[in-house]
């Protein structure tokens, strides 16, 4: 679960967004993305969808590395 929330972070770096805006601009409730970045929840297949249209990323990209264990 936590490598989703490390590879979050990052892309959310590159654009210079703190979590609150992040969760903003997703749509999402306060505290949702430091969920997933702490490594506690995961998205669900609709948000991963809106999180690769606004990063610009495949859901598969986002979501390979969970598989990989």
């Amino acid at each position: 679960m936590y490598r989703f929330g490390m590879l979050f972070m990052e892309l959310r770096g590159s654009r210079g967004l703190t979590r609150e805006e992040a969760e903003d601009a997703l749509g999402l409730r306060q505290g949702t993305v430091s969920n997933w970045e702490m490594g506690y929840t995961l998205p669900d297949e609709e948000t991963l969808e809106d999180i690769g249209r606004y990063f610009g990323v495949d859901i598969c990209f986002l979501i390979r590395e969970e598989w990989d264990d």
